[in-house]
């Protein structure tokens, strides 16, 4: 049976590739045969691209409609997201387009990147391009960064392409993500010709980008100088600044752009602006080393003493970039040689710190003082030798520095440079303020013995000649051994740091001290230690330096090395008396150390010193437990063998072999497995190894555990089983194997879930498929009352939607909010879920517990699409829920005119009440919906119809001080109820827009008292009406308050508390509506 079925797939196999070459090669007769057989699928794929694909890339027009007579897909997203059409607009095949297009293709749709067919089309031509257009493709549709085919073009300089989508109405303004036009676009790429075309068609010349940029700047920075002009021709300014303060010229200077800065100085720019950091151009172009501009900014006047925000004058800038170019033209111009930045530094100090030698002979010529003193008490050399800057010193030394002067901290050029200075005759005992000896710097600096001085300019080595034999030398001479520096450091430990032999021999034999420790409390030994010299491990274990002694951060030397693995200095230690059971304050051992970082031989080296094997961590894992999370098999087995706990537990209740299984070190559970540990050990929350495995996605070691025989449907403290969980991962393969071993795909864990509804969560089809087909439960319901249909609806997975559908699922019954399949999916406005329960036969005029159908429920929720399919479906547009609304009731009240006009168009009724006779009108002008009920006003609503508490559209919309939508309902000849009674004032002087509306109405009523010039009654400046309500109960005075400017007197009663049309909804329901009656209006007037 399996030859046979391999045979058969075989033939499919062969079919398919057959048919796709067809596709591929033109062959209508091979594939017309082949689609009429009925022996393969029109829409097989290869490497993700279909049939129809590959003939319209090929531009095989009659293969493509023969493809689509057979129900070819044309608008599913394939490779990179390309469809049929975007293949047709790659490669330019003008009569497939029109034929997928026919066949309904979409012309909006997008692919990676949100690139549209017609972004592809433009890139081919005009023809093409042409055809998308006359089947509605939205020219000004944008990519993913928010480039429009317009700003594409612009980019890669298609001029004519430009030109003709400006013709058709493309926005020429329009920005993308980052405020980019396509005139930038234009600049950017050099596309002189583009940029023509846009600057005829008027685009903003001075629009900025996110960074502020114009279109001049990014010109200016690429140095376009054919652009620039056009753009200077066509006006653009030269003034203009971005968000860190640049102009277009501090670009230019900056990218040292020469012709372009000409241009924009020569137009009027000015010379002396100030960027936000205080950069003028002048000081852009000193820092780019571009003479030529400098030169140009200098003739016209930039001024050579503007500093930055820091104090750092031109000049400055130059000397800290050895530009001596520059420096030598600026200070022709007058640039003072002396200035000062904030810190008091010249620009000769900072020559000299920086090691500028060819710069510090010019600026001393042009008046700079060699020895000039820093509030610091530096002086240029002094500054020189305290950054090794050896050439400095002695291009310094040649122009008279002082070699005797001293910091205010003591330091003296003899310390910092004495590979220089020696041969001076320099005091070999000299100290610091920081207690930096000579023969402290000479073992900090023998590690560079030999090796480049990054920091020497000329490429010498530090101390040649002069650091050999200095440590001894300085001792011979009185050094002190034992002075420490700022962190503590003695000569000592800097030697042991460095490996230095010679020099640990020779500080010792004149008394250096072995147990002093540095701020970091570590002593002589422990850094040796760390280093991993042996030898001189052993020279401070005979001179007695104390073996146990811990740093701030409680590691010994033995713990050092534990760290990295030198057994045989491990050993000295533990000959010495280290003790192989210290811990430091988070609990880790030495054993534990060498357990973490893997190294076998330093494990057993510590258990032949009787290391406590089940020590534990400030975690409470064990040495056992470190090397089974790491996959250390080997050390686990050494463990185990020296009776290692197989059982216990972390503070997280994990046991080795969970750990093992968390991690998925298959190789170290069956060391476990084999020396006897529970395979079915749970922690407190009821997890076990096989759920840590599974979950974390180990396929390895949850094969092992399975294979051992670990309980596949155990069930954690919520009742979730592996399975479950792994379910919710979306981890096929994984669930693949749970299934082969058995797991059981009806379970249900506390709040009546199954893995089903997990695999729905995660929207993976293919689980569902496997699920389903090992006969899992379809119907069952969570204690929410949803069912596995219902958890899809809500995601919106169409495709899982249809498989459940196919495979038996209900669509009737409702959850705890009382909502089915199809109201959720209205609901989270999932159209393709919507179409699936439709096609499968889902009823459309289902009633929630509210009484609602799906058609109210994506009313209001605004989903216009929903609401047209459901009205292609014939839903029922008269039907009301609990409350007596309408879908027309529902769009009203929320503002959604499209699908309002939309409804009115199927017959809805336009004066429908619900259960407090409210009216859509009534409901729209309570929301202050203007469009809405300008749209129901056109549909001959009626205006004057009153609710159950007597009021009218006009009255709800001033009550809930929508005075715009009551100007539009007083304009329609709204009449005012006889039955409320307000006073309204209107202060004709400064209220013109407030008086026009209450004129309005009043001469709609009519008036027999005389009125005045402007139209109001006889209180001259005053205009007032009243409306008097027949259930008054107690008179409420409200106090006036301005409203949009004008001052309104309100007077009102309360009455007797009615039924409003507010109300809040339980968790889960699709709608929450506000109905606002006179009775929210009438019980605070001082809201007005």
């Amino acid at each position: 049976m399996a030859d046979e079925v391999s045979e058969r797939d075989k033939d499919e196999l062969m079919k398919r590739a057959e048919f796709l070459q067809a596709c591929r090669d033109g062959n209508e007769e091979i594939v017309r045969q082949l689609l009429d057989d009925n022996v393969v699928d029109v829409n097989s794929k290869s490497e993700g691209v279909s049939a129809l694909s590959v003939a319209c890339a090929r531009g095989h027009i009659r293969i493509t409609e023969v493809l689509l007579q057979h129900g070819a897909e044309v608008n599913t997203p394939e490779k990179e997201g390309l469809t049929p059409l975007m293949f047709a607009c790659r490669e330019r095949r003008v009569d497939i387009a029109h034929s997928l297009i026919r066949h309904g293709a979409h012309v909006n749709m997008t692919k990676d990147g949100g690139v549209t067919p017609l972004m592809l089309a433009c890139d081919k031509g005009k023809k093409i391009a042409e055809v998308l257009l006359h089947n509605n493709a939205n020219i000004d549709a944008r990519d993913s960064k928010g480039d429009t085919v317009l700003a594409r073009v612009c980019l890669k300089g298609l001029s004519s392409m430009a030109e003709w989508l400006i013709e058709k109405g493309a926005d020429i303004d329009a920005t993308n993500n980052k405020k980019k036009t396509p005139l930038m676009y234009a600049c950017k790429s050099k596309q002189r010709i583009a940029v023509d075309v846009l600057l005829q068609k008027n685009a903003k010349i001075d629009a900025k980008n996110a960074k502020g940029n114009t279109a001049l700047m990014i010109s200016s920075i690429k140095g376009f100088t054919t652009v620039v002009k056009i753009l200077l021709k066509q006006g653009a300014s030269v003034s203009a600044i971005n968000n860190d303060g640049m102009t277009a010229l501090m670009h230019a200077c900056e990218a040292g752009n020469n012709d372009v800065a000409s241009l924009l100085i020569e137009s009027g720019s000015d010379v002396n602006a100030k960027r936000n950091n205080g950069y003028t151009p002048l000081l852009f172009a000193c820092i780019a080393n571009v003479s030529p501009i400098v030169k140009i900014l200098l003739e016209h006047h930039a001024n050579t003493e503007s500093k930055t925000n820091e104090g750092k004058t031109a000049l400055m800038l130059a000397t800290l970039k050895g530009f001596v170019d520059v420096a030598q033209i600026l200070l022709r111009y007058r640039a003072d040689v002396n200035a000062v930045n904030h810190k008091r530094y010249s620009a000769l100090m900072h020559a000299s710190g920086t090691g500028q030698s060819d710069m510090i002979p010019l600026l001393i010529q042009s008046g700079a003082p060699v020895n000039a003193t820093h509030e610091n008490g530096f002086t240029p050399l002094l500054s020189a030798s305290y950054y090794n800057r050896t050439h400095a010193v002695q291009v310094l030394l040649e122009n008279g520095a002082d070699i005797e002067a001293k910091s205010t901290k003591g330091r003296t050029p003899r310390i910092n440079a004495l590979s220089v200075l020696l041969q001076e005759g320099a005091y070999k005992n000299a100290t610091n303020n920081l207690g930096e000896t000579a023969l402290l710097l000479a073992c900090k600096t023998r590690l560079k013995y030999n090796k480049k001085d990054k920091q020497a300019e000329n490429g010498s080595t530090v101390g040649p000649g002069c650091l050999g034999d200095m440590a001894a030398v300085l001792l011979e001479h009185g050094a002190d051994a034992n002075t420490a520096d700022m962190h503590g450091s003695t000569p000592l430990m800097e030697a042991c740091i460095r490996k230095q032999k010679g020099i640990v021999y020779s500080l010792l034999k004149n008394n250096a001290d072995v147990e002093k420790k540095n701020k970091a409390g570590d002593t002589a030994l422990i850094l040796a230690s760390r280093e991993g010299c042996y030898s001189l491990i052993t020279i401070l274990l005979e001179k007695g330096a104390r073996v146990n002694v811990t740093n701030s951060q409680g590691y010994s030397a033995l713990m050092t090395v534990c760290s990295q693995g030198d057994t045989e200095i491990a050993g000295k230690l533990l000959e010495f008396g280290a003790s192989v059971n210290a811990s430091v304050v988070d609990g880790l051992t030495p054993l534990l150390l060498a357990c973490t970082n893997g190294l076998k031989a330093m494990v057993s080296v510590l258990l032949e010193h009787k290391a406590k094997v089940d020590a534990k961590d400030s975690i409470g894992r064990t040495a056992l437990m470190v090397a089974c999370f790491r996959g250390y098999d080997e050390i686990a087995d050494i463990l185990l063998d020296h009776g290692a706990s197989i059982e216990a537990d972390d503070s997280n209740g994990f046991t080795p072999l969970m750990l093992a299984s968390h991690a998925g070190q298959s190789n170290v559970i069956l060391v476990l497995l084999q020396h006897g540990a529970n395979i079915d050990a749970t922690t407190d929350d009821g997890v076990t190894s096989l759920m840590l495995a599974s979950v974390n996605g180990h396929m390895t070691a949850t094969s092992v555990l399975l294979q051992q025989k670990a309980k596949i449907n155990a069930r954690d403290a919520k009742g979730v089983t592996a399975l479950s969980k792994v379910c919710a991962k979306g981890n096929e393969e994984m669930v693949g194997l749970l299934l082969e071993y058995g797991a059981n795909v009806n379970t249900r864990d506390c709040v009546g879930s199954t893995p089903l509804m997990a695999a729905c969560v995660h929207g993976c089809k293919i689980l569902v498929k496997e699920l389903l087909e090992r006969k899992s439960e379809v119907d069952i319901k969570n204690s929410n009352g949803s069912t596995a249909l219902m958890i899809t609806c809500q995601a919106g997975y169409d495709d899982i939607a249809s498989i459940l559908l196919e495979h038996g699922a209900s669509v009737e019954p409702l959850n705890k909010g009382g909502y089915s399949s199809l109201m959720l999916a209205c609901k989270n406005g999932h159209f393709a879920v919507i179409k699936a329960f439709v096609q499968h036969g889902a009823s459309i005029n289902t009633l929630s517990i509210d009484g609602q159908t799906p058609l109210m429920i994506a009313a209001y929720e605004g989903n216009y699409k929903i609401v047209e399919f459901l009205l292609q479906q014939k839903s029922d547009t008269e039907a009301q829920d609990k409350d007596g609304d309408t879908a027309l009731s529902l769009a009203c009240q929320r503002g959604h005119v499209g699908i309002v006009q939309l409804l009115l168009q199927e017959g809805a009724t336009v004066n429908v009440k619900n259960s407090n006779g409210t009216t859509p009108l009534m409901l729209a002008s309570m929301r202050g919906k203007k469009t809405v009920v300008e749209t129901l006003l056109k549909k001959n609503a009626d205006i004057d119809a009153r609710d159950i508490n007597g009021l009218t559209a006009v009255e709800h919309a001033w009550n809930t001080k929508h005075l715009d939508v009551a100007k539009s309902l007083f304009a329609h000849n709204a009449s005012v109820s006889p039955t409320v009674e307000k006073h309204i004032s209107c202060d004709s002087s400064s209220h013109k827009d407030d008086i026009d509306m209450c004129g309005l109405h009043r001469s709609q009523r009519g008036d027999e008292e005389g009125q005045t010039d402007s139209g109001l009654t006889g209180y001259q400046d005053k205009w007032s009406f009243t409306i008097v309500h027949n259930h008054l109960k107690t008179v409420h005075v409200g106090k006036a308050k301005n409203v949009a400017g004008g001052n309104i007197n309100i007077s009102h009663r309360k009455r007797s508390k009615t039924k409003t049309d507010s109300e809040s909804l339980q968790e889960g329901s699709c709608k929450r509506k506000h109905r606002e009656t006179s009775q929210d209006f009438l019980e605070d007037s001082t809201d007005i």
